[in-house]
């Protein structure tokens, strides 16, 4: 039987670390959750609720990312690849069946039948719900 309970991960969704004192905020609105960095001007839009997926990026209010959709609702709703998924345990192609995380080496198991091919591309949720553990910010950081 699949098992669609949310992934119970501690994950910082995004890290935005200018320092400097009260410029960081993190709130959560439904699906959505805003990281913003009021120095750089920036705000990150995730949606963990649909793959963990950065969905909107605005940098001096102009979004910087593509996003073909009216809402946040309708973006959900589609099922779509736009956005930018989270991509773990790594990022792009590996040159061997293990990533590392922290100095230590971790071997991926092919058994399990979600590894395709000696140079495997990263593994991305694209429609997995996340639950979200903590939304915050301090002096330092947004997460």
């Amino acid at each position: 039987m699949n098992d669609m309970r949310p992934m119970r991960l501690a994950v910082f969704l995004v890290t935005l670390t200018l320092p400097a004192f009260g410029q960081y905020s993190a709130h959560q609105e439904g699906d959505v959750v805003r990281l913003e960095d009021t120095k750089s001007q920036t705000v990150v839009s995730v949606m963990p609720s649909h793959g963990n997926n950065a969905f909107d990026m605005k940098v001096k209010g102009k979004n910087v990312l593509q996003f073909p959709f009216a809402s946040a609702a309708e973006f959900k709703s589609r099922g779509s690849f736009s956005g930018v998924p989270f991509l773990a345990p790594w990022a792009n192609r590996l040159d061997e069946m293990a990533f590392y995380a922290n100095g230590k080496k971790y071997l991926l198991n092919e058994g399990l039948g979600n590894v395709r091919g000696p140079i495997t591309m990263h593994g991305f949720l694209t429609t997995a719900p996340w639950e979200v553990v903590e939304v915050k910010a301090d002096q330092e950081a947004a997460w």
